[in-house]
């Protein structure tokens, strides 16, 4: 179930960013890029970083992000502490 939901909420989201003029899509990279630069966990720093190429907001060359040395688990109540303090 919940597979199928993230390929929905993934091709909807998909389906939007080609509606978008090009001035729309270049700031979605641009926010998405500052999004990636502000994220703590190298994990979700690479996902983010990819993010613009693997939905195809860019066609040129896939970006280089610092690929993680290894996904790190983060348990549920530390991330929750983390952004209390933010």
């Amino acid at each position: 179930m919940e597979l199928d939901v993230a390929v929905s909420v993934l091709e909807n989201g998909a389906t939007f960013t080609y509606e978008l003029s090009d001035d729309q899509r270049q700031r979605l990279v641009e926010v998405l890029g500052e999004l990636a630069a502000a994220e703590r966990y190298e994990g979700r720093r690479h996902a983010i970083c990819q993010l613009p190429f693997a939905i195809g907001l860019v066609d040129d060359e896939e970006p280089e992000c610092e690929m993680p040395v290894a996904r790190e688990w983060v348990r549920s109540e530390d991330r929750a502490n983390d952004q209390a303090k933010i």
